[in-house]
């Protein structure tokens, strides 16, 4: 939660995984105020007339019309693939706090057929018009990142490095990271003219 609302504090647009009891309030809802007593004492705390509902308690209440299957790229065994569902809900993690209320976020539900249960669910602060799919791309980005950090430090020493100076480090990451774009770069130009040579 807090990871989450310092990148929205920056100002930044997340896909990030979430487990499947965090809390969520699929309407909006507010705190009631109750009244103060005879007008003496410590006002009594705001509450949330309503309970919040877990993930894994709303999936299984989705409309089947609501789940789709979605390609999100092409594997070495095949497309991959899988069934999906996307919508709006309220994050609710502070409500036993009696915590202000949460900015409407996306929430993403991964439920393969073949399993009893979804297997993951993100939460997202993109726009409402986002699409599905695009929904799907960004969160399933992670074991390209993944991938990317494996080869930065299997292939060119990323974990290399043994200063104890911030200025040494951050040289030493720019350096590793501008190295594998060149590379990158250079594995897709020569595919491409191997490409152009074969028509």
């Amino acid at each position: 939660m807090e990871f989450r609302q310092r990148l929205v504090d920056r100002q930044l647009q997340y896909v990030v995984g979430v487990d499947p009891e965090t809390v969520i309030w699929t309407e909006p809802t507010r705190r009631i105020q109750p009244p103060r007593q005879g007008g003496k004492g410590r006002p009594p705390a705001p509450y949330y007339k309503d309970r919040p509902t877990s993930l894994e308690a709303i999936a299984p209440t989705l409309p089947a019309g609501g789940w789709k299957k979605v390609r999100w790229r092409e594997g070495s065994k095949g497309p991959q693939e899988s069934r999906f569902a996307a919508l709006c809900v309220h994050p609710a993690h502070g409500h036993a706090r009696n915590q202000a209320e949460r900015e409407r976020v996306w929430v993403l539900i991964e439920w393969p057929t073949d399993e009893k249960v979804p297997i993951k669910y993100w939460f997202s602060n993109l726009p409402p018009d986002t699409s599905l799919k695009r929904l799907v791309r960004l969160a399933k980005l992670r074991w390209r990142v993944e991938q990317n950090y494996q080869q930065l430090k299997e292939e060119l020493g990323l974990d290399h490095y043994e200063g104890r100076g911030w200025m040494g480090w951050h040289h030493h990451v720019t350096l590793v990271c501008l190295a594998y774009a060149f590379l990158m770069l250079e594995r897709q130009r020569r595919k491409k003219n191997s490409d152009d040579d074969s028509a």
